[in-house]
């Protein structure tokens, strides 16, 4: 066969690259990046075994390994050119398509998977080095906490002095073991990295209360430092503070140990009065002794933080002791295990096995990784002996935080990449959307005339993006159209006015179809093609909830997690029941569900009813179904004998609750399949899915659309990542992010665990960095439209400043200001749509006639009665 040129894509750095990063705008290609880059190599020499591609979804794998594998299918049997002139080109001749075949054949092999994959297949063949037993147990975090913190309760922070003073104090403030397990939870599950952000020094209480109560407990004192004060409201404010200041220390013992003393100014109210006092004298020359106590009782932190700064190294060192000891591990152990095991004796020896095994590295998403994972690929190939390493990711899509991912280790790569010479290729030209939405875009990022930007934080729209003219829309409306709310605004009114006209703006697009052109393919539109983004999943329900009082069929995309669904607590509640017929209390929690609905008031007849009762019978018999292990007919006479179906559409959310009870049970069908397992196990497994999502693999906790039909798509921000409409519409994101009791932060040096009150310097950091996340947030939800993006502008004052819809209500305004021909405005009415009062009764003045009179019925004769059963 004769050689021929294909062309490649021009953003692919040379194969010999050693080190490349590479940054992808939304829309940008990045998967069409990878699966080429990968080609490229190929053709260079390298086999596909000798590649490991991570990314960090197993859906991403799916449609990594799908598209690597078409690629590499195609290039072998292509027989015309396709490269124009000079233009850059792959060579495909006889020695080239041998190497793509064999990249085909061996495809089965080739090491593309999530970066747990990978480190589990490490901990697999390098047993001896993570110094693990053979036989490994994958268990929940919860479960291998619970344990360890129930026996360190016991053994430790009951008996010995300094932490049983802390948990006595710690339970005075009317908090639970239980509250405590929670907040030392929360902390665990933030991360290795991150650590307490105060320590407890039980002197340094003694002192500063010792100080607080010489400066403040007397009258005179207090009236001779509130007089130093010129402003008088400050005045009288700074008097009320010291008052409560001093009515706390009169009732604390001059005598009471730290703890004790540090629960009581761990106070809210107590510790927002010492730091407002602080603000009015800190700048008194005279009383600048007062300000260092001040100083002094707000630095020590809180209780909470006490507790957790006290308590969480030794319950997470009992936690990593029983696990190696019984051979367990959760889905987080295995980058610590993978990382130890690159630290351990033999960690050099791992690391060059690996390296001579797989010398070439591509790190897709790279914005995301936490920084264990990012020592572990630098421990490996951030060597001379690697071949090549590439990372591929957005900074500007970084949302994930709250899962332990770290943009500011992103940041940290690839400057210690460039600074090695690193190749950096960023891919600018956007081949999602229409030309002039990408400038639309561009413009409320701030990469246009009016340069206030969006993005303020460490990351920001520096390079903006270009169009591909890959997509071209069929209509001249501006791209971007603002729906203004006018009038008197409340939450609920902007609510009901936003869910109206974006059901009419729907309406009107599915009576008109508009037409648009991708990729060379003609479109036309239908409800698929409409999109609703929302920033939590109350927001998504909310929004279905009105376009199907219109009649427009919705499909929520994972509006919760599938494991944690009414119909996931119900169907294991009744397979339970199926598993132990005879125990009473399973018996009476199954019949409480949709697939018996029995009601309260007959609940305990039924449960105590023998076995011939029609809901009895029906639970023995699927109960003999589950002993034979037929488990197919078991599921379908679940839901068919209980007329579940009817049931649920008859209650509401039918569709939803049929699709997710269908879905659960081609999971477990899945599962027993693998397991072979009895229907005890079989819960037990659906059990653990439920109460830990790290147990979960990837994928199994994603609801699927309830519907096949046509119908609009209505999903979060976060769940949109990756994902395109031609016609987007953006409803909520107005109200603040809800507090949480651990918060992670981020200093010069590490990331630090904020845990419960703390001084308002931190509370502006923790601010900054979320307000930060909201606005990559707000990127996100500004790149998913292909033609058209409808965008909400607010009245004055109804979005919150900590709303992720904020940094694009600040930026649209502005934007509107100067024509450009990008932004179409429609006004929306608020209370437009409000009910007309009701009119009078019409039956105030009717009057019931009477009834007509009873009439009794003669018994029939004996003989003409028929039988009477009497036993």
């Amino acid at each position: 066969m004769t050689a021929v040129r294909v062309a490649k894509p021009a953003s692919l750095p040379d194969a010999s690259a050693r080190y490349v990063v590479v940054e992808a705008s939304a829309g940008t290609g990045k998967t069409y990046f990878l699966e080429h880059r990968v080609a490229d190599l190929v053709l260079a020499g390298t086999r596909l075994t000798e590649l490991c591609l991570v990314t960090f979804t197993e859906k991403a794998v799916a449609e990594l390994r799908l598209r690597v594998r078409d690629l590499l299918d195609r290039l072998s049997r292509t027989s015309e050119s396709t490269a124009e002139g000079d233009a850059p080109a792959w060579l495909i001749d006889d020695d080239a398509r041998r190497r793509l075949r064999v990249a085909v054949a061996e495809f089965d092999q080739a090491p593309i998977s999530t970066i747990h994959g990978f480190c589990h297949r490490i901990l697999v063949e390098d047993a001896f080095a993570a110094a693990r037993l053979f036989e490994q147990v994958q268990v929940a975090d919860e479960v291998a906490f619970d344990a360890a913190y129930l026996a360190e309760l016991r053994e430790r922070f009951a008996r010995h002095e300094l932490e049983r003073g802390l948990l006595g104090a710690y339970l005075t403030t009317g908090k639970t073991t239980e509250d405590l397990r929670d907040v030392l939870l929360a902390c665990a599950r933030a991360g290795d990295e991150a650590r307490v952000y105060r320590s407890y020094d039980p002197e340094a209480v003694t002192k500063a209360v010792a100080g607080l109560r010489e400066h403040v407990s007397g009258e005179l004192h207090r009236k001779a430092i509130a007089a130093e004060i010129k402003n008088g409201s400050k005045r009288k404010a700074a008097e009320s503070r010291m008052e409560d200041i001093a009515a706390a220390l009169a009732e604390l013992p001059p005598d009471a140990p730290p703890p004790v003393a540090f629960a009581v100014f761990s106070d809210k109210d107590l510790n927002e009065a010492l730091s407002k006092l602080r603000s009015y004298t800190k700048d008194l020359p005279k009383y600048a002794a007062l300000d260092g106590m001040l100083a002094d009782m707000l630095d020590m932190g809180t209780l909470d933080q006490a507790i957790a700064a006290t308590f969480l190294p030794h319950v997470l060192a009992r936690v990593a002791r029983d696990k190696a000891a019984r051979g367990q591990f959760d889905y987080d152990d295995m980058l610590r295990l993978v990382w130890g095991a690159l630290q351990g004796a033999r960690g050099p020896e791992v690391a060059a096995r690996l390296r001579a095994r797989m010398p070439v590295a591509m790190i897709d998403e790279f914005q995301d990784t936490d920084p264990l994972q990012w020592r572990i690929f630098r421990e490996v190939w951030v060597h001379p002996d690697a071949r090549s390493l590439t990372i591929v990711g957005d900074p500007k899509q970084a949302i994930y935080g709250f899962r332990g991912a770290d943009v500011y280790t992103y940041l940290a790569a690839k400057a210690e990449l460039l600074a090695a010479g690193a190749v950096r290729v960023s891919l600018a030209e956007n081949r999602r959307s229409t030309a002039p939405l990408v400038a639309a875009v561009n413009e409320i990022l701030g990469s246009g005339p009016l340069t206030a930007q969006m993005m303020t934080g460490a990351i920001t729209y520096d390079e903006p993006v270009t169009a591909a003219a890959d997509v071209t829309a069929g209509t001249t409306a501006a791209p971007i159209a603002v729906l203004r709310l006018v009038g008197k605004s409340s939450a609920d009114a902007n609510k009901t006015a936003l869910q109206r006209a974006i059901g009419d703006a729907i309406e009107a697009m599915h009576a008109v179809p508009p037409t648009w052109r991708a990729k060379g393919q003609d479109r036309r539109f239908t409800l698929r093609d409409a999109m609703v983004l929302t920033r939590s999943n109350r927001e998504s329900m909310e929004i279905a909830a009105a376009l199907r009082s219109r009649g427009l069929p919705c499909a929520l995309v994972e509006p919760e997690k599938l494991f944690e669904t009414r119909e996931a607590h119900e169907l294991v509640t009744v397979l339970a029941a199926v598993a132990a017929p005879r125990d009473r209390s399973a018996r009476m929690r199954a019949l409480r569900t949709r697939f018996f609905d029995v009601p309260w008031p007959e609940l305990a007849r039924v449960v105590d009813a023998p076995d011939h009762h029609p809901l009895i019978a029906r639970l023995h018999e699927w109960a003999l179904l589950a002993a034979r292990r037929a488990y197919e007919p078991l599921f379908r006479r679940l839901v068919e004998d209980s007329h579940y179906a009817e049931r649920a559409l008859v209650l509401g959310s039918g569709e939803r609750a049929l699709t997710n009870t269908w879905h659960l049970i081609e999971l477990l069908l899945a599962e027993v399949a693998r397991s072979r397992g009895d229907l005890h196990e079989l819960v037990s497994v659906l059990n653990r899915w439920m109460t830990d999502e790290t147990m979960r693999p990837d994928e199994l906790d994603v609801q699927r659309a309830e519907t096949d039909a046509e119908a609009i798509r209505i999903l979060t921000v976060h769940k949109a990542k990756g994902l395109e409409a031609p016609f987007v519409f953006f409803y909520g994101g107005t109200g603040g992010t809800p507090p949480s009791s651990v918060r992670v932060m981020r200093d010069e040096s590490a990331r630090l665990l904020v845990v419960g009150q703390h001084e308002e310097h931190i509370k502006q950091r923790i601010a900054r960095e979320s307000e930060e996340e909201d606005q990559r947030l707000a990127y996100v939800a500004l790149t998913r439209a292909q033609i058209r993006l409808y965008l909400p502008l607010y009245p004055d004052g109804a979005v919150k400043a900590n709303a992720m819809y904020h940094p694009i209500q600040r930026c649209l305004g502005p934007r509107l200001a100067k024509p450009s021909g990008l932004f179409e405005l429609f006004d929306v009415e608020i209370g437009a749509d409000e009910l007309p009062p009701a009119p009078d009764d019409a039956l105030a003045g009717f009057a019931a006639p009477a009834p007509p009179p009873t009439v009794i019925t003669p018994r029939l004769a004996a003989e003409r009665a028929g039988l009477t059963t009497l036993s």
